[in-house]
């Protein structure tokens, strides 16, 4: 009996020394596990942010090798635009002979299992042989050639952020639950992980970004102060040159010589405002009724003598189906137009061709959808050079502007515009092959059936001999080169002009004679007041026509916010600088043949 009793409690420590033998392999294994997962994590941390995805890659697969796994991935959830929860790849490691790789793969967890956003998202962890599996999911992991799998949810912040996964290819078994909240531990350390690499890679991307954009601009400026000088030399020059001309012609010469790079200098300066407005975001469109041929007519015209100088073929196509008449901003349209025509003539050589269709696409509830291709025969731009047509202060190289001349900025302005205008903007283009540009735009169908109304002024603006006789308006501007200007360009109307060089002068004029004057054009910036000042104070004056004589801005402040400011002072309208002759015709007769 006794000896029995020895024997039992042989057995006993027996069973005891291989429980702590058990316990002891398994502690060490844990032990081992976490070493693991901390060397790979410091691994991790001591990366730089270019190198973390080998660094994660290296660790995953000494992971994969200690558990014994062929896959190890992490997936990240992101919602798709029909609102279902997917998981992505983010990185992951396979063995060599593994069956299938998930590299690119994207999932919905609704296509795999019902309940399995709900299961992962509560935090349930999947861990065993695919016989344990609902027949859906089973059919799924079958095309992996999976046998058993561990999925191990992650939350970031409370947040379900997605799972790690380990697939065993080889044998059914379930990971024992000692390493599972290991796993689940390294899995937290990858995802910091990741955020940090992609801030890094972000702030890196974003750095190397800005340095592109500041080389970007210092050419642009460089070329800028080139396109600006160049026009006044020749301003500056020719004005010299007239001033001591013998003979009439040559004072003609170089008056032409001087309007030509006037014009050059203003679409210049038209360039940088435009740009300026875009990326200020205050850029916007005046929509009005506008004949569509007509519009493209004033561009032709425009475009024409730079073809004839060239001796290029030109030749256009307007779809018949074409609405006559459509609701937009023509001037911005005719602008988009005007710089890809210009484009086409500058980049093609002489006795090139350039070409201009506009065609009808549909008509949806009233708005049509109209698209506007340029092509030429000339240099070509390569794909290279392509990505960076619309971005702003870029052109196709550096040496283009030194060569061909021009802002850079004219293919920024017109995407803008065009995305403004519901449509987009493309480039199909060769080297040596030549290009199209094409952009599309949408717009609704205007009501009138002509513009035989707007024909007519145009003609009667033509012939303004004594249009205005017997009115009378005050002027206030400082410079006196402008007040010659405006007095020069109003001659012909016979319009009476009195000249206030600031606006204390303007509101004493006025409040001495306010019978007198019919309308006040007031500039903005002026010495000892404002235009905006000046026209506060007529307004509180206790005279007659205080309150309702009309007084209009003529200023070079033309952003949104300038037109506003005059609005919110008292005036009652806005024209800009430099001065179109047109449109002062237009105010005028706004106000004054009402």
């Amino acid at each position: 009996m006794e000896n029995a009793n020895n024997q039992l409690e042989l057995d006993e420590e027996k069973r005891l020394e291989a429980l702590v033998d058990e316990r002891t392999l398994e502690l060490n294994r844990q032990y081992a596990l976490m070493s693991l997962v901390n060397d790979t994590a410091a691994e991790l941390l001591e990366s730089d942010a270019g190198d973390y995805f080998d660094a994660m890659n290296s660790g995953m697969e000494l992971l994969a090798s200690w558990v014994d796994v062929d896959r190890v991935c992490v997936w990240r959830n992101n919602r798709s635009d029909d609102g279902k929860l997917h998981y992505t790849l983010v990185c992951g490691w396979v063995s060599e002979g593994s069956a299938k790789d998930y590299v690119g793969l994207d999932f919905s967890y609704e296509d795999i299992l019902p309940e399995w956003e709900n299961m992962l998202s509560s935090g349930t962890v999947v861990n065993g042989p695919m016989d344990c599996l609902p027949e859906s999911a089973r059919v799924f992991f079958a095309q992996f050639d999976i046998q058993s799998v561990l999925i191990v949810p992650i939350f970031l912040k409370n947040e379900f952020w997605g799972f790690v996964s380990f697939d065993d290819c080889n044998e059914k078994r379930v990971f024992p639950e000692s390493e599972v909240s290991i796993l689940r531990s390294w899995g937290l350390l990858v995802i910091g992980a990741i955020q940090r690499g992609e801030i890094a890679l972000s702030l890196e991307s974003a750095l190397e970004a800005a340095k592109d954009a500041s080389r970007a601009k210092s050419v642009f400026l460089a070329n800028m102060s080139h396109e600006m000088r160049t026009p006044m030399n020749a301003i500056i020059g020719m004005a010299s040159i007239g001033s001591s001309a013998p003979d009439m012609e040559r004072m003609k010469y170089c008056f032409t010589r001087i309007e030509d790079a006037s014009k050059h200098l203003l679409g210049v300066i038209n360039d940088i405002l435009d740009m300026s407005k875009i990326e200020a975001d205050k850029f916007e469109l005046s929509l009005a009724e506008f004949d569509f041929e007509k519009m493209l007519g004033r561009v032709v015209n425009v475009i024409n003598f730079r073809v004839d100088e060239k001796r290029q073929k030109f030749t256009a196509h307007v779809d018949s189906a074409l609405p006559k008449v459509l609701i937009g901003d023509d001037q911005r349209l005719a602008q988009v137009i005007t710089n890809l025509l210009g484009n086409a003539v500058k980049f093609t050589p002489e006795e090139g061709s350039v070409s201009l269709d506009a065609r009808f696409l549909n008509e949806e509830d009233g708005v049509c959808t109209i698209k506007i291709s340029v092509t030429d025969t000339g240099i070509g731009v390569s794909p290279e050079q392509q990505s960076r047509l619309f971005q702003s202060f870029a052109q196709a190289e550096s040496s283009t502007t030194r060569k061909f001349g021009g802002t850079g900025l004219g293919l920024k302005i017109s995407k803008s515009i065009v995305e403004m205008m519901g449509g987009k903007i493309w480039i199909e283009s060769e080297l040596d092959k030549g290009s199209t540009f094409a952009f599309t735009i949408r717009a609704k169908r205007g009501f009138k059936k002509s513009l035989d109304d707007e024909e007519q002024i145009e003609q009667a603006a033509a012939n303004i001999e004594g249009l205005f006789a017997g009115f009378h308006i005050l002027l206030a501007e400082d410079l006196e080169i402008n007040r010659e200007i405006v007095q020069a360009l109003l001659q012909p109307t016979r319009l009476g002009i009195d000249s206030a060089e600031n606006g204390a002068v303007a509101v004493r004029m006025f409040l001495e004679a306010p019978e007198k004057y019919d309308l006040i054009f007031m500039d903005v910036q002026m010495p000892e007041m404002d235009g905006y000042e000046a026209t506060n104070l007529i307004r509180k004056l206790d005279v007659p026509k205080a309150k309702t004589i009309p007084i209009l801005a003529m200023t070079a402040n033309v952003f949104r916010e300038d037109i506003e400011k005059c609005l919110e002072a008292g005036m009652n309208g806005h024209v800009g600088k430099p001065l179109e002759f047109g449109e002062v015709l237009n105010e005028l007769r706004a106000y004054l043949l009402r």
